[in-house]
């Protein structure tokens, strides 16, 4: 089967997807301002990669078009099994004296774009009264705008959201044939669309330096994507960094570490550089303990957590925006629920108003917790589950 079929096969094993098959399918895709583009069959790219999370029943089913049609086989949505999960996520001050607060935006709802489904969601904002405007920014993200008419010494601010985490590959789309090489050319309706997401800031000597070392020769532009996202995730050390704000790329490469805010605009700029349409995200990731330990890699987490996270989106016409995450080195998952996603880092703060100068104790508190989930291969029924089912029976 096609080389760069085989380089996806392996990056998807990375991500921990073992069964893997290749076959021809029918996909949707997505203009740069959200709208449904309906898609072919692309007579040049006849396979697909369809994955099963590691520890499932792993085969490898490759079905070639050799010199006849495949037919589209329709993805089994139904087949995969969601873990729900439920967030729960409070932030609050709490001021030594009454102050006035100003209009606070908050951008804690996920993104219309997000592809892990989130069935319940709920908002909850202290002091009361107060006057609360759902919009949209102009980049179609949710905002909520609170005004509050009275002083207060506390502001607080609670999520509660479902999310159904089904496992799907990142690498389920198709590319136009004019971009399946890099370097591409956007088309001109493209660049239109695409303006605010394609320039970049000035390039300092470090940034310079280090675009020189980004492969530049005519290659697969995911094969490229994978590289490069995973280049960053060996050459920038993660740091949990308390300090307000974004670093520019010029300190995170001068450093050599960042959080996860600091390389994802890095990767931001970089591919603005090499001429890219991209965006700066900022969302929840929730990350579960998995089932079994990995047999040939890392396993992971040893617990289930949840924290606000921040990464980046490149637009490919045909695939449309990729999320791209260098701090793992990963492309987005169902773990990643984008919250906002924008030109600037600026634009996508979680919360963002005014508020008198006081003194303030700050308060932050995140946990994931496992609502319902199915038994499955990695997961079986327990003995204990299996001795009430029978004492039903009984």
């Amino acid at each position: 089967f096609p080389a760069d079929a085989a380089a996806h096969i392996g990056a998807a094993a990375h991500l921990g997807l073992t069964a893997i098959r290749a076959v021809c399918c029918c996909r949707a895709g997505k203009s740069p301002d959200g709208s449904a583009i309906a898609r072919k069959p692309d007579p040049y790219r006849r396979w697909r990669l369809d994955a099963r999370p590691r520890g499932a029943s792993a085969s490898l089913d490759i079905r070639r078009a050799a010199g006849r049609p495949v037919a589209p086989r329709p993805c089994q949505q139904g087949t995969r099994m969601p873990i729900l999960a439920k967030i729960h996520h409070v932030t609050r001050y709490t001021y030594d004296r009454p102050v006035a607060l100003g209009p606070q935006l908050i951008r804690l709802r996920p993104a219309p774009h997000s592809r892990t489904r989130v069935p319940s969601y709920a908002l909850k904002v202290v002091p009361e009264p107060h006057f609360v405007n759902w919009q949209q920014d102009p980049f179609g993200n949710w905002v909520a705008r609170y005004v509050f008419p009275e002083r207060t010494t506390e502001f607080s601010i609670t999520v509660d959201l479902l999310a159904e985490l089904a496992v799907y590959n990142p690498f389920d789309f198709f590319v136009e044939p004019e971009a399946e090489a890099f370097p591409f050319a956007y088309t001109a309706d493209q660049r239109r669309d695409l303006a605010a997401y394609l320039t970049p800031e000035p390039a300092g000597p470090a940034l310079a330096a280090y675009l020189a070392t980004v492969p530049t020769a005519a290659k697969n532009t995911v094969d490229m994507l994978v590289a490069l996202n995973m280049q960053l995730s060996r050459d920038i050390r993660y740091v949990i960094r308390m300090e307000p704000g974004v670093q520019s790329p010029e300190e995170t490469l001068r450093l050599r570490s960042g959080s996860c805010r600091d390389t994802g605009w890095l990767l931001v700029e970089i591919l603005r550089h090499m001429g890219l349409a991209a965006r700066f995200v900022s969302g929840y990731l929730i990350q579960l303990k998995p089932d079994q330990a990995s047999l040939d890699g890392p396993s992971g987490t040893d617990h289930d957590f949840t924290d606000l996270h921040a990464w980046a989106e490149v637009f490919v016409p045909g695939a449309g925006w990729l999320g791209l995450d260098p701090t793992s080195g990963l492309f987005a998952g169902e773990g990643h629920i984008p919250l906002s996603a924008t030109p600037h880092y600026a634009s996508a703060a979680p919360i963002t108003g005014m508020v008198d100068a006081a003194g303030v104790d700050f308060h932050f508190e995140m946990r994931v917790d496992r609502v319902a989930e199915r038994p499955r291969v990695t997961l079986p029924f327990s003995d204990e589950s299996w001795e009430a089912l029978a004492a039903v029976g009984d």
